[in-house]
């Protein structure tokens, strides 16, 4: 099997005594091929009552406050009396603990929306020593969720291609002129930059097919690359890359409507639920009405941005956001 890692070899590090937010609520998940609960209640049998079944996964419920097995230094009880082997696989494996599957592809990606990873110029995590873990980790639950049919070529493509920024023709039309953040906000913006790629191909949104995605994402990357520069300058320092993360996660329709602002734009259907605001249901109507002509979205868009803050603009275009499941491009004007 091919193994595809969202990053570079040694590229990231973190510490747990200064942080655990992993271990504050967010359940234990155990492998029970491997025997993962019966080691755990061998020593703490308490934790039978907090057990939990959802489809295939089996998780242990822990408090908002801390896993019932968090030190006051940060560190891990179990692993601490009794080994590396008693802690949870999803423990020993996170942050880098999204494991999936697609075709003859392993896919490895790291969390960096709970865990504040940092750059460690090649001294951090090894790819080798986390292998070394799966193979230890027998629950395909934990460690082989199964990516949707095609996947397996789109993960081939990303394996084999250099992430890139490219224009975005959305930016200079909404923001005047796209900017570029400094050096250190940009180096924690490329080390998580592939695994935020994956996410956007294979994640809960459905806006476009993953092909589709996989073409937008160089323009997608350039808009979220400005909103960096300007996130820099409200914080006044470099953005690590859990705060890049937040920033793609919260920004991301606005980032997909810009990349694709030069697209002929429409609605085909009579009709569909919009939000109860007016300036949305108007675009709607322009966009069901432009399923002849075929603007693109950013004329479209002209007469209710035409004159007003840069707020209002920003406003509006993220509140299209229900509309986009139903919002069609490219194609040529009909007759």
């Amino acid at each position: 099997m091919k193994n595809y890692f969202t990053f570079p070899d040694g590229a990231l590090r973190y510490d747990c005594r200064p942080c655990g937010a992993c271990c504050k609520g967010l359940g234990i998940g155990l492998d029970m091929v491997a025997g993962d609960l019966d080691r755990i209640e061998a020593v703490a049998p308490g934790i039978a009552a907090f057990v939990r079944r959802r489809g295939p996964a089996w998780t242990a419920f822990n408090p908002r406050g801390g896993c019932w097995f968090l030190e006051t230094d940060g560190l891990c009880k179990l692993e601490r009396d009794h080994g590396r082997d008693h802690k949870p696989a999803v423990c020993r494996l996170f942050p880098f603990n999204r494991v999936f599957v697609a075709g003859d592809y392993r896919v490895i990606d790291f969390n960096s929306v709970v865990c504040p990873l940092e750059p460690a110029a090649g001294d951090g995590v090894r790819h080798a020593e986390l292998l070394a873990e799966l193979d230890g980790i027998r629950d395909p639950a934990i460690a082989a969720t199964a990516l949707p049919d095609g996947a397996a070529a789109i993960i081939a493509l990303e394996a084999a291609t250099t992430p890139e920024f490219d224009t975005s023709p959305g930016v200079d039309a909404l923001f005047g002129q796209a900017r570029t953040p400094g050096d250190a906000t940009h180096e924690a913006a490329t080390l998580v930059l592939r695994s935020l790629r994956f996410n956007e191909l294979f994640g809960p949104r459905s806006w476009a097919p993953p092909a589709t995605i996989h073409r937008l994402l160089p323009s997608m990357s350039r808009g979220w690359m400005h909103l960096l520069a300007v996130g820099e300058d409200l914080a006044q320092r470099p953005l690590g890359m859990q705060e890049s993360t937040s920033v793609w996660s919260e920004t991301v329709s606005l980032t997909y409507l810009l990349a694709r602002w030069s697209e002929p734009a429409w609605i085909a259907v009579d009709s569909l639920s919009v939000p109860d605001d007016p300036e949305v249901l108007g675009i709607a109507k322009e966009l069901r009405r432009n399923h002849r002509r075929r603007a693109p979205l950013g004329e479209v868009l002209g007469p209710a941005m035409r004159g007003r803050p840069l707020r209002d603009r920003v406003v509006l275009m993220r509140n299209l956001e229900p509309l986009l499941p139903h919002v069609r491009f490219g194609g040529k004007k009909r007759r």
